[in-house]
């Protein structure tokens, strides 16, 4: 894959993709900087474009960091190279297909942007097949036409730059509030084929979710996950390999659709404390990544899967968990334990394992950014039976792939192949 760096660094709103992460968002003001970390307000990052470049870069100035977008990706949400080298191609890709996307995007008046009603020029019709989710994805048709996602995702068209249209999926997206309503308004939509992949215009990703069908008759089942293909994967996986004991037996899937603001998060909350006596179980099956557990984590404590209260964030290479309630000494003890397992893992034997109390507050702890310690994380303070994490074990019950989400899961278990490009590294 080739990707032209300086494109991207002038032409890839940067605000706007930050936005989108779900790790920052804009202060309640008109003007479009600073941009506050989600959870973590007191840090706060400035955009703006080079003069000599016409690059847009970031300035952080608390923890002394700046750069592209490229060092956003690797340093703030880190990325490796080749998952780099796939954000820049979907955004670009975005850029193709709607040339004024940026423009539109790097509005400073968001709220009233996300207020105007959403519209689509093309018809949305029921999704029937699709070679990008049996081809490429390994999804069989059976699973997608499934009852539980009937009328829930679409075909479509999608316009590019060059006034060409192409067919596409479309992923539409609510407010959390619409779950079970039988009055429900697309705020949004996600579209994808083989080369393309972008949001359609006036798309609400600050507050949208994709949720699948429930039968309300019964308890049902609340899996959380980070896009719609998951749910898919997830679904389809949990059907055909020998983990049925784990399987749900009525569904709700939510998607995030990849994003956390602290207002989706609030959302969730409200949803379950509303539907709390229908809900049989919990799960949080969000992707194998740093991104991943750090959903899964702030989500568990706000929704009280956990024995602790408490928020985590991260900026590059340093993350910070903040204690709020609970038993701290269990929660102080916790924390040593992880350090613990750390420094007894060889890969992390040179560096600083430690959780170190911030000066400031002495309910923060600040400890290195790695894939190891969110896992732990995860596991020591999420509730085992509201974390469901995509891994694979080998004949000695070991993890001995890094598998990124639920649809790389699937793909190797339909193709027995050992490593794809998506699942780079063992541990």
């Amino acid at each position: 894959m080739t990707i032209d760096y300086d494109k991207a660094k002038r032409d890839i709103d940067l605000e706007r993709y930050i936005i989108d992460t779900g790790l920052y968002r804009r202060k309640n003001s008109a003007k479009p900087n600073p941009l506050i970390e989600v959870g973590n307000p007191s840090n706060e990052i400035h955009i703006y474009k080079g003069k000599r470049t016409g690059h847009w870069m970031y300035k952080d100035h608390k923890n002394n960091d700046a750069g592209s977008i490229i060092d956003f990706i690797k340093k703030k949400q880190g990325k490796n190279e080749h998952e780099l080298l796939s954000i820049l191609s979907d955004e670009l890709g975005i850029l193709k297909s709607n040339p004024n996307y940026k423009a539109q995007k790097a509005t400073p008046n968001v709220a009233q942007q996300e207020n105007k009603p959403f519209s689509y020029p093309f018809p949305l019709n029921e999704l029937t097949s699709s070679p990008l989710l049996t081809v490429e994805r390994k999804i069989s048709p059976e699973t997608y036409n499934n009852d539980i996602f009937k009328n829930t995702s679409y075909n479509t068209k999608i316009k590019v730059s060059n006034g060409n249209t192409y067919h596409c999926i479309a992923f539409p997206l609510y407010h959390i509030k619409d779950i079970l309503s039988p009055e429900k308004k697309i705020i949004g939509l996600e579209r994808k084929n083989g080369y393309i992949k972008g949001k359609a215009e006036n798309s609400n990703f600050s507050n949208g979710i994709w949720f699948s069908n429930a039968n309300t008759d019964k308890p049902f089942d609340v899996i959380i996950v980070e896009s719609t293909i998951d749910a898919y994967s997830h679904f389809e996986y949990k059907n055909i390999t020998s983990e049925k004991k784990d399987l749900v037996n009525n569904p709700l899937y939510i998607s995030l659709q990849g994003t956390l603001y602290n207002d989706k998060l609030k959302d969730l909350a409200s949803f379950y404390q509303k539907y709390k006596s229908d809900i049989n179980s919990f799960h949080l099956a969000n992707d194998n990544d740093i991104a991943g557990h750090l959903f899964s984590l702030n989500i568990a404590s706000e929704l009280g899967f956990s024995d602790y209260s408490f928020s985590i964030s991260k900026d590059g290479k340093v993350s910070t968990i903040e204690f709020k309630e609970g038993d701290k000494d269990k929660f102080l003890k916790t924390l040593d334990h992880i350090s613990e397992k750390l420094d007894s893992i060889s890969i992390s034997k040179n560096s600083n394992n430690r959780f170190s109390a911030s000066i400031e507050d002495n309910n923060k702890f600040t400890f290195n950014t790695n894939i190891m310690s969110y896992k732990l994380l995860s596991h020591l303070f999420i509730n085992s039976n509201n974390l469901d994490v995509p891994h694979l074990k080998d004949a000695k019950g070991k993890s001995n792939l890094k598998l990124k989400d639920w649809n790389d899961l699937l793909k190797y278990h339909k193709d027995g192949i050992r490593e794809t490009k998506k699942i780079k590294h063992k541990f």
